[in-house]
């Protein structure tokens, strides 16, 4: 399988980002400064898929909040990377078709309040000129599973291909404050947000080491 290429994933965004709450963090990815939307292409993928935006499901002190398992093992925050289809005009046209989008599946586990390495830099959510690439360093972005799949929210149509990264991050504990302290419109503190674990029903999962 060919490998996964990142355009434009290491070239400053536009700045401030954008971020909201619709049951879980949403970002919304500019330009760069340069004028490019970032995208992906390669893997099993045959044409360009533009980055479109970034959302995260995690649990709680209980529970793991990752949507995928790899070697029955679930983790406790899982980040996607939504890319769309660049020969569809929108989103909403995308998820009519099985290959309307592209998911970007990262694995974060809490580490201690010190660690460095492979964690998310900080500075992506306050600084200016944030690289996409600041989210996951160190990322061996060649290693991965690959299938056909669907969205985990909204009416969760079957338009996704997924690329699950196989290598597990480090999110500072430090960090997962920003996610504690998301509020709905109502006022109240997001609840856990993600997906069981669903059956693979007959989908061939492949992998590149």
């Amino acid at each position: 399988m060919p490998e996964l290429l990142l355009a434009y994933y290491d070239v400053p965004l536009e700045s401030p980002l954008k971020l909201s709450s619709n049951g879980h963090l949403d970002l919304i990815i500019p330009k760069t400064t340069g004028g490019h939307k970032p995208y992906v292409i390669g893997a099993s993928l045959n044409t360009q898929y533009e980055a479109e935006s970034i959302h995260f499901h995690w649990g709680s002190a209980e529970t793991l909040g990752s949507e995928h398992e790899i070697d029955n093992k679930r983790f406790d925050i899982e980040m996607h990377i939504v890319h769309r289809n660049m020969r569809y005009p929108d989103m909403n046209e995308a998820k009519k078709h099985p290959d309307g989008l592209a998911v970007l599946a990262i694995m974060y586990m809490f580490g201690r309040p010190n660690a460095i390495t492979r964690t998310v830099n900080p500075k992506f959510f306050r600084g200016s000129g944030p690289r996409l690439n600041e989210l996951f360093p160190k990322l061996k972005a060649n290693n991965f599973f690959t299938y056909n799949g669907s969205l985990t929210s909204g009416n969760c149509e079957e338009s996704v291909t997924w690329i699950v990264f196989a290598q597990e991050l480090t999110m500072t504990k430090l960090l997962t404050s920003i996610f504690s302290s998301i509020q709905d419109s109502n006022g109240g503190h997001l609840k856990p947000n993600y997906r069981q674990i669903q059956p693979l029903n007959n989908r061939t999962v492949f992998y590149r080491p």
